[in-house]
Parts: structure tokens; sequence; C-alpha cells
């Protein structure tokens, strides 16, 4: 069954994405950024670092994402 699973890295959301677990959420996520499989070291089922950087996939919550798209967030209106 795929999830829907954020990306994080440190507190910052730096991607969404559809996967089957959480490790293949991050790999899609950094293999799009350029990173070739080998620069990947896995820390967990659900973070990765690479270069440095540590990235952790988070099942979104599907009552966040129903707000997100519901609240009043920033529009753009023309003038």
């Amino acid at each position: 069954m795929y999830q829907t699973y954020e990306v994080h890295s440190g507190d910052r959301l730096v991607g969404v994405r559809t996967a089957s677990t959480p490790q293949a959420a991050l790999f899609d996520f950094v293999r799009s950024l350029g990173c070739p499989d080998e620069e990947i070291m896995k820390l967990s089922p659900d973070v990765i670092s690479w270069r440095g950087s540590v990235f952790k996939a988070v099942v979104q919550d599907s009552t966040e994402l129903h707000e997100s798209h519901t609240s009043g967030g920033a529009r753009l209106t023309p003038r």
C-alpha cells in the first residue's frame, strides 16, 4: 500500500513523496536532487544521510493534509 510521506531535514519540511515505504520515499527524494545510490547512508528504516544532511520520512497525517488545503493560507489575488 502506498502512503504519502513528508521528508524532513531537521525541523524543516523539504519534500513530500508517495511511496510504499519510508525508505523508498527518502531514496526517491534524494535521487531527485541528483544523489547517486552509493552516496546514501541508511541510518534506520525511516532515516538516511547524504553528504552530511540527515533526512527523515514521516507519514503525512490525512487531517493535516485536509487542513492545509482548506485553511486560509496565503492566496494570490489579482489587483
